[in-house]
C-alpha cells in the first residue's frame, strides 16, 4: 500500500509513518497545552535540506504553517518543534526590550511626580498616562517629605491638583513638581514600564506572530511605535506591517513616519528599520 509518496509496508515507510505520527502528536500535545508557537530545530547534519535549514531555529505558529507543513510533516523531514511558551518567547526578545527600555527615557521622560504632558494627561514616569485617580491610587507613591507610603486620598490630592491645571505644549515636566507632594521611586517606574512592555507584547504577537524572528533593530522600532501609539494605533499602519513581512525595510522606514512624535523620535526609528537593511 502507498500513501503520500512512500511505501508503508518497508522499513522506510514505517520509520516515515512513525516520525509523521510523532510530529502530530506533539503539535496536538502542545496546542492543548496551550502553546501557541514553537521554535524550528533541524538535525544539524549534511542531510538538513537547505529550505528548512534555513528555518532552523526560527519561530513559527500552530495555526499556520509553513510552506511543506510543521516539522517532519513534509517528505523525509527529520527536524522537530520545539515548544515557545511566552515566557519563553519573552527571553528570545529580551535583547530589544533592554535596548527599548534604556532608551525610552529619552522620548518619555522619566519623572517621578504626576504632571500633565502635551495634551494635557495627567502622567507619571515614563509616559504613564493616568486617565483618573484611581489609576493613580494604585501605584506606590510615597510621600516626599517622610518617604512613607501614601494613602489614596492623598495620592487623588494630588492627582486632582494637578488634572485641574492648565496644560501647556511648551510647560516641561519640572514645572509641576512644586505643587505635588508625592513621588515614585525608579524601581517602580521600571517596573510599569516592563509590565506595559509585557502587555504589548501580547499585541505585537497577535499582529506579528514572527515578532521573534525580526531583526533586533525591526524588535525595537516596533517597541517604540506600539507604546507610543498603542495597539490599535499600530495595527493601522497596514503599509508597515505589508513592507515588513516582504522584508522591504526601506519602505518599512518610509511607511513608520508617525502623526504627534518630534521629528527626532520619528527619525531614531527611520533609521532603526534602515540598520535591518545593512544586517546580513
Amino acid at each position: 500500500m502507498e500513501r503520500e509518496g512512500f511505501d508503508l509496508t518497508s522499513d522506510e515507510g514505517e520509520q516515515r509513518a512513525i516520525a509523521v505520527l510523532f510530529g502530530l502528536l506533539n503539535q496536538a500535545q502542545q496546542k492543548a497545552m496551550g502553546i501557541e508557537f514553537y521554535v524550528w530545530i533541524t538535525q544539524h547534519d549534511g542531510r538538513v535540506r537547505d529550505s528548512h535549514a534555513e528555518r532552523d531555529d526560527k519561530i513559527f505558529r500552530w495555526d499556520n504553517p509553513p510552506e511543506g507543513g510543521h516539522p517532519s510533516q513534509d517528505y523525509g523531514c527529520r527536524c522537530y518543534a520545539r515548544p515557545l511558551g511566552v515566557e519563553g518567547y519573552w527571553e528570545r526578545v529580551s535583547e530589544g526590550v533592554e535596548t527599548f527600555a534604556a532608551d525610552l527615557g529619552r522620548w518619555e521622560g522619566n519623572v517621578d511626580h504626576m504632571y500633565l504632558d502635551t495634551d494635557s494627561n495627567v502622567t507619571v514616569g515614563k509616559g504613564k498616562l493616568l486617565p483618573d485617580a484611581e489609576s493613580a491610587a494604585a501605584l506606590p507613591f510615597r510621600d516626599r517629605a517622610t518617604n512613607e507610603l501614601a494613602f489614596a486620598d492623598e495620592i487623588t490630592i494630588d492627582f486632582d491638583l494637578i488634572s485641574a491645571m492648565e496644560g501647556s505644549q511648551s510647560r516641561r515636566a519640572s514645572y509641576y513638581e512644586p505643587f505635588t507632594h508625592l513621588y515614585l521611586p525608579q524601581s517602580d517606574i521600571d517596573r510599569m514600564v516592563t509590565e506595559h512592555m509585557r502587555k504589548d507584547f501580547k499585541a505585537l504577537l497577535r499582529q506579528y506572530p514572527e515578532f521573534g524572528n525580526l531583526p533586533v533593530s525591526v524588535q525595537v522600532a516596533l517597541w517604540d511605535m506600539i507604546y507610543n501609539l498603542g495597539a490599535d494605533g499600530l495595527a493601522a499602519f497596514r503599509l508597515l506591517r505589508q513592507a515588513i513581512e516582504d522584508g522591504d525595510w526601506a519602505e518599512a522606514a518610509r511607511q513608520s513616519h508617525r502623526i504627534g512624535p518630534a521629528e527626532e523620535r520619528n527619525q531614531f526609528v527611520f533609521d532603526l528599520f534602515m540598520d535591518a537593511a545593512g544586517e546580513p
